[in-house]
């Protein structure tokens, strides 16, 4: 076995194995020496010898419980009580609940060994009570072992051991998955922290690098006469002192948007509006939310007969969010949602946890659609319990749910006392059961009100079987039943909560001890054992659970901050990449067309034009992180890059904006883009300052500009909490002369 310390999942159910195998061997050696003690002066010099020794080692594995191997001394504890049913002689009292220590031990030692080992324990310990059994000891408390030779007794111990190692094992590869998971968390963390430091050793070194670029195409652009041989040697220099550092791209909420606005189907009627958040996706949702997306597109150009699709996209902690809406035709009543809606906006949403729901535009015209999706998508582990209180729960209620499954049969060894009271205790013991045992299989929390209903069918057993004196012989089948009856209330009372259990096991136990006084003196130990068997499993489960349940959410918590770390290092990550690709991509951009410059080419009009351009995205970049900066400089620098992307121009001056993130109205978005974009006749400008109380932006553009926004000279609107203020000039029929408007919005405090 490696050093390695386990995972936190790992760590939490071996520490709810450790209080399972404390608490259960110390409650059966409890058991076991209060019915020794009462027999003392009955029994042998040997026996009480072997009782202390086993104490003893209980003790010690107790204390050390830290160890693994200290485990294993407290089950060979009351592992020496069984040794203790063969060395008896033929007059001693019996003292020694045989079946109660088999199974216990048995079900503990299953989770003590490998997965291979566990299954031969488990059959291993149902074969070590049968031959104990075999020579009838007289120090043994016969219960259950008395019914059918005690054959249904080993069966039981086998079914519970098995159960047992079904839900350990099953825990276990719960728990390797999860610490696997949470590694590669970590390593995802880590490979982000790396990018983001590649990003900033890139955004460092490149600033320097962009300054002397932006020199260079300033001084390309005032210079009269461009030298070209110094022009040469400049770009050498910037080129050489480049860093190109590989950063790779992920799939993300922009990649995905992007793609599907690439695509032919949707023609040249879709555009983003705002800001995109570069959030890193699965690649399974990042797959369906580019066809997703996609589709809506293609459903309104096709079918909707749109001219114009908007696009906005939001990310709300571990959701993404896309409204789409055009101004086409909308759907009609009639239609037949097609293959594409059925499958890509429907199952495919549905499989990775989104969903896509639509709507009418208000004023009649147009359709809207929003699509969900989770970052990383919908998980499908059934196993899986939603509460890490359900682990605790499951490790100890499994070997349960396999003794009540077998121990139904005790019921049938009632039939032979047929009357209408026995009949319905029958049938109410075979339906508590069945309930308790597909509790567990269900592994979730009973509602209280259910639950009742459920545990109180068993705890009527004893009452049922109330009526004229049982015999001696009868006494073992009537007090096994009674004890399987106890135990699936117990489970019932463990998957649902305290009230269950004031209600339901005060009604099953004073039924047993009314019962007990229809026994003959004699026999009445069988119905006393079997309601102290049942109840003792009570403090077993209940500090099992909640040791157990200590552990998980300990474990639940260092998972969900590794997550929450993963996941605004990815974002930050995600976010490096995009404004070093961006800025690579620029100063790439630059450095072409300044060396096509010094190789001989023209600087006309057309050279200057992209060299302008490409000037304004660098100076965006330069200045404004998306990750962190506020909404009025995130938005400057996505209509430069919108401008650049269609070939337009924008003169960037500062842009220095306060941190606040809140978006700005679709409307106002839209109104700044159609302003830059149809602004003819002058290069449009754009700078974001703030006072500390407001946030502004400013932009200089053409009157076709306004006109395309629906803004007119002299206007001031308020959209929401943003103004929009627009020069008054006396040359407003000029339709190239430049008007101001400036946007601005309140500094949020919040």
């Amino acid at each position: 076995m490696g050093s390695s310390p386990p995972g936190p999942e790992m760590g939490a159910l071996l520490a709810t194995r450790r209080w399972l195998v404390l608490v259960a061997m110390g409650a059966a050696w409890v058991l076991t020496a209060v019915f020794g003690i009462a027999t003392w002066g009955r029994t042998s010099t040997l026996e009480h010898a072997l009782l202390l020794v086993s104490g003893l080692l209980v003790m010690v594995g107790i204390v050390l419980n830290s160890r693994p191997e200290a485990l294993w001394l407290a089950v060979s504890g009351i592992g020496l009580l069984i040794v203790a049913a063969g060395v008896s002689p033929g007059e001693s009292a019996p003292w020694i609940p045989l079946g109660t220590l088999a199974g216990y031990v048995t079900y503990i030692s299953v989770t003590l060994c490998s997965r291979a080992v566990g299954l031969v324990v488990a059959f291993s310990g149902a074969a070590i009570l049968a031959m104990a059994w075999r020579g009838r000891p007289a120090n043994v408390i016969s219960g259950g072992l008395a019914t059918a030779g005690g054959w249904v007794q080993v069966a039981l111990v086998l079914a519970g051991a098995l159960a047992m190692w079904l839900a350990w094992n099953g825990l276990v590869r719960e728990a390797q998955e999860a610490d696997a998971r949470l590694r590669y968390l970590d390593r995802q963390t880590a490979n982000a922290i790396a990018v983001q430091e590649r990003a900033r050793m890139w955004r460092e070194t490149g600033t320097r690098l962009h300054e002397l670029v932006l020199n260079s195409i300033r001084y390309v652009m005032q210079a009269k006469d461009v030298d070209r041989g110094r022009l040469a040697r400049e770009l050498e220099l910037e080129v050489a002192g480049r860093e190109h550092l590989g950063i790779d791209a992920r799939a993300s909420v922009a990649g995905a948007v992007e793609a599907a606005l690439r695509s032919e189907a949707t023609g040249q009627a879709a555009r983003v509006i705002g800001v995109v958040p570069d959030v890193a996706l699965d690649d399974e949702v990042f797959d369906v939310l580019r066809s997703a997306v996609l589709e809506l597109i293609r459903n309104s150009v096709r079918h909707g007969q749109a001219t114009e699709v908007l696009v906005e996209v939001a990310a709300v902690e571990e959701m993404v969010e896309i409204r789409v809406v055009d101004n086409g035709l909308g759907v009609s009543p009639t239609s037949r949602s097609g293959v594409g809606t059925a499958t890509v906006l429907g199952a495919a949403l549905t499989d990775v946890g989104g969903s896509c729901q639509s709507d009418a535009v208000p004023g009649g015209r147009g359709y809207g659609s929003t699509i969900r999706v989770p970052v990383r998508g919908a998980t499908g582990d059934q196993w899986s319990a939603d509460q890490p209180f359900d682990k605790g729960r499951l490790l100890v209620t499994a070997p349960l749910a396999g003794t009540v499954a077998v121990g139904a049969l005790y019921f049938a060894g009632l039939t032979e006392l047929l009357d209408i009271g026995r009949v319905l205790a029958i049938t109410a013991g075979v339906i508590g059961c069945a309930a308790a045992a597909w509790t567990v299989a269900r592994r979730r929390r009973l509602s209280p009100v259910a639950a009742l209903a459920l545990a109180l069918v068993p705890a009527l057993v004893p009452w049922l079987l109330i009526g004229e004196s049982l015999a001696c012989i009868e006494a073992g089948s009537v007090s096994r039943s009674i004890n399987i009856a106890g135990f699936s209330i117990m489970i019932l009372v463990a998957w649902s909560g305290w009230r269950t259990a004031v209600i339901a096991i005060p009604v099953w136990a004073l039924g047993g001890v009314a019962l007990a006084t229809q026994v003959p003196s004699g026999c009445r130990g069988f119905l006393l054992v079997a309601l102290v068997n049942s109840v003792i499993a009570l403090p077993v489960i209940l500090a099992i659970t909640s040791a157990g349940a200590r552990a998980y959410r300990v474990a639940q918590t260092e998972s969900q901050a590794a997550r929450q770390r993963e996941i605004a290092e990815s974002s930050r990550a995600s976010a490096a990449v995009d404004i070093s690709t961006q800025l690579e991509g620029s100063v790439a951009e630059a450095l072409r067309l300044l060396g096509t410059i010094a190789a001989g080419a023209e600087v006309d009009a057309d050279m200057r034009h992209e060299l302008e351009r490409v000037d304004s995205r660098i100076r965006a970049g330069i200045q404004v992180d998306p990750q962190s900066d506020g909404a009025f400089a995130v938005i400057a620098k996505s209509l430069v890059d919108d401008m650049s992307r269609i070939g337009r121009s924008v003169n960037v001056r500062s842009i220095t904006a306060s941190a606040d993130r809140r978006r700005l109205p679709l409307q106002v978005q839209d109104a700044l883009y159609r302003m830059l974009a149809a602004s003819t006749g002058v290069t449009p400008i754009i700078h974001v300052f703030s006072d500390g109380e407001e946030d502004h932006l400013s932009l200089v553009v053409s009157r076709s500009g306004l006109d395309d926004a629906g803004l007119h000279p002299g206007e001031t609107r308020a959209i929401d909490d943003v103004s929009i203020e627009v020069d008054d000039d006396p040359a407003s029929g000029d339709t190239d002369h430049e008007y101001a408007v400036l946007i601005s919005r309140r500094v949020s405090r919040g």
